[in-house]
């Protein structure tokens, strides 16, 4: 390329060094334009999967949505339940102390009875003692 002679570069030099730095930057510009495509169709390729994969997680969460309908519908259920037995129970027993309530009424008012028999007899018994011990 050099001449030897001058230490001078002539345009013909010039030109076979550009030319051939031109064919290494264009095989190099191709070479990246195909691994460009290349990326382009890759990029494509998993767009089309994550659409894919939106579909499948949308499918999924509607199928757990239906399945958290039907645990909450089920556990609902059982609380229902669970209330109603402890309401009857509840209510079972506050009529258990309503009878136990009357009862002790009932028998207060019998002992108030018979304790004025009692007194009633401790009177009469006092009259005929007396009326025997005079007669």
């Amino acid at each position: 390329m050099v001449d030897n002679q001058s230490n001078l570069v002539t345009k013909n030099d010039l030109k076979r060094g550009l030319n051939g730095m031109d064919k290494r930057l264009t095989k190099k510009i191709d070479g990246n334009t195909k691994a460009i495509g290349e990326l382009r169709k890759d990029v494509g390729g998993l767009k089309g999967e994550i659409k894919g994969l939106g579909k499948e997680m949308s499918s999924h969460k509607i199928s757990m949505e239906l399945k958290f309908d039907e645990h909450k519908e089920e556990i609902d259920e059982k609380l229902m339940k669970f209330r109603s037995d402890i309401l009857g129970a509840v209510s079972d027993v506050m009529g258990e102390l309503k009878d136990m309530r009357e009862e002790r009424e009932i028998l207060s008012d019998r002992s108030d009875e018979n304790r004025n028999k009692l007194d009633n007899h401790d009177v009469r018994i006092d009259r005929l003692e007396s009326v025997v011990v005079s007669a």
